[in-house]
């Protein structure tokens, strides 16, 4: 169940719990203003809880927390090969996603198909939609990927 944002300062309590869960020589690599801005800032209204017997995917925390927190991980926790395999999981993605877009909207494609029947335009609506899914899935699949790799740092 994906949770509805509602404030910057609530992210941060998140951040601030999950971060408190981290191996210490992880933390000393983030920056210690960064941690000081976080701590100071976060909600101390707002509660939550982080379950060590859960991945970050599984928590029930704002989607704004899990990309936070992988841009921290990304940025200072990470090692150059795990950031060189990050990075070239994004650029196939992207690769694949433009390809995805190229045969979608070449001229071959938007000009081969001139009859007006409304079941053939149904049909490619639904074809569409159905496509658009499975991108969405795709850019889904990394960020889990990404997110899991994280929370494989944090047990």
């Amino acid at each position: 169940m994906e949770k509805i944002y509602s404030s910057y300062a609530q992210v941060l309590t998140e951040v601030d719990e999950i971060l408190s869960h981290v191996e210490p020589e992880l933390l000393e690599k983030v920056p210690s203003n960064l941690l000081e801005q976080i701590h100071t800032k976060k909600d101390l209204n707002y509660e939550f809880t982080y379950d060590r017997e859960k991945s970050l995917i599984n928590q029930d925390v704002f989607d704004e927390t899990k990309h936070l927190v992988s841009a921290i991980y990304l940025n200072y926790m990470c090692s150059e090969e795990n950031k060189k395999e990050l990075f070239s999981i994004v650029l196939e993605n992207d690769k694949k996603y433009e390809e995805d877009l190229r045969k979608r909207y070449s001229a071959d494609n938007i000009f081969s198909k001139k009859d007006d029947s409304s079941k053939e335009v149904k049909e490619e609506v639904v074809v569409e939609e159905t496509q658009e899914t499975s991108l969405e899935v795709k850019k889904e699949s990394f960020i889990k990927k990404l997110i899991n790799k994280i929370i494989s740092f944090f047990k």
